[in-house]
């Protein structure tokens, strides 16, 4: 939460350079790859750095990664999930950040169409279904997350 507020008071390389020098150490958090059509979901946050990127954030103490993952896409899109819709790709480790993601991919057809998503949420700008290839600015992680298990090299 202080680091939203930070997020919307100061520039990201601040608050990112605070949560560096004031951590000792790795946080762990996941998010959700969801892919219909050729068309993946992607959010920008309202604060902080505004590119897109996938659904998802930082765990609870004691949560376990799979149900962040179903907790975040709720809150951030409004979709609900079994955890068992999920299927772990793999961890991204963002070292400069001191974070480690667990990258799940949702095994899911739309329900009402790709561009049924709920919108209006606290934090999240917007919620848009983008072609796999006409994608925007990507924050780095999901860029790096875009390149390791949606275009992964031979």
């Amino acid at each position: 939460m202080l680091q939203v507020l930070l997020g919307r008071l100061l520039s990201p390389r601040v608050v990112r350079l605070i949560v560096y020098w004031t951590s000792t150490r790795f946080t762990a958090g996941s998010l959700v790859v969801w892919v219909v059509d050729n068309r993946v979901l992607l959010v920008r946050n309202g604060y902080g750095e505004r590119a897109w990127g996938f659904p998802g954030g930082v765990m609870n103490r004691s949560e376990d990664p799979v149900d962040c993952a179903v907790r975040e896409l709720r809150e951030e899109t409004g979709i609900d999930v079994a955890a068992e819709e999920l299927t772990l790709l793999g961890t991204h480790t963002q070292r400069a950040a001191r974070h480690i993601d667990h990258v799940y991919r949702l095994d899911r057809i739309a329900d009402d169409g790709p561009d049924a998503v709920a919108t209006g949420r606290f934090e999240i700008a917007e919620i848009q279904w983008w072609p796999l290839d006409a994608l925007p600015v990507l924050r780095r992680e999901a860029d790096d997350v875009v390149d390791r298990y949606l275009f992964p090299t031979a």
